[in-house]
C-alpha cells in the first residue's frame, strides 16, 4: 500500500468533469484528499478553454502501471481519445496523472518529488501542508480558487479529505 499524489485537470466542461473524476477516484480509494481547485491557462496547446486543475492523494495497493491503466480507463470512459497521438495537445474532459508516490509512513515531501509546473506543484504543496506533512516549500496562497459541486456539496475553495463510508 502506498500514497499516490495525482494531478487532475479538465478544460471541457470542467465543472461537470472534475467531480466525475473525483467520484471515480473515490471508487478506487477509501480516502481521497484534494487541494484547492484553480483555473489555469493551457500550457503547450492552442486553445481558449481554461483548465480547472487540482492535486489529489489516494491510497492504493496497485502498482503505478496498473493504477495508470485504471486512470486511462476513467479518461476513456469520460470521452478522452487515448489512442490519439496528439492527445496531449488537445482539449480534454479528463486528465489524471501520477506525479509521484510514497510509502504510507513517509511524512515529508522533498522538493525533488515536486513537478516543475507551478499549476501542479503548488496544489501538491498546499495538499502536503493540509495533510500535516513537512514540505521543503512554503504553503502557497492562491489569489482565487474555483469550486465545483460534488455529491451536493461545494468543494474546491480549500483542501479537504473525502472518505468513503461503507454501509
Amino acid at each position: 500500500m502506498q500514497y499516490y499524489y495525482l494531478g487532475l485537470g479538465s478544460n471541457i466542461e470542467p465543472r461537470i468533469n472534475v467531480p466525475r473524476m473525483l467520484e471515480a477516484l473515490q471508487a478506487l480509494s477509501p480516502e481521497l484528499a484534494i487541494s484547492s481547485i484553480i483555473s489555469t491557462q493551457p500550457k503547450g496547446m492552442v486553445t481558449q478553454k481554461r483548465f480547472l486543475n487540482l492535486a489529489a492523494r489516494i491510497q492504493s495497493e496497485l502498482s503505478p502501471k496498473a493504477l495508470k491503466a485504471q486512470f486511462n480507463a476513467i479518461e476513456t470512459a469520460m470521452g478522452r481519445d487515448r489512442s490519439d497521438p496528439d492527445r496531449s495537445y488537445k482539449d480534454r474532459t479528463a486528465d489524471i496523472d501520477i506525479l509521484f508516490y510514497t510509502p504510507l509512513s513517509q511524512r515529508h515531501i522533498p522538493l525533488a518529488l515536486l513537478p516543475p509546473e507551478p499549476y501542479l506543484s503548488r496544489p501538491i504543496v498546499e495538499l502536503a501542508h493540509f495533510l500535516g506533512l513537512s514540505c521543503d516549500a512554503p504553503k502557497p496562497v492562491f489569489p482565487k480558487t474555483e469550486n465545483v459541486s460534488l455529491q451536493g456539496r461545494q468543494i474546491g475553495d480549500e483542501p479537504i479529505s473525502l472518505h468513503v463510508v461503507e454501509v
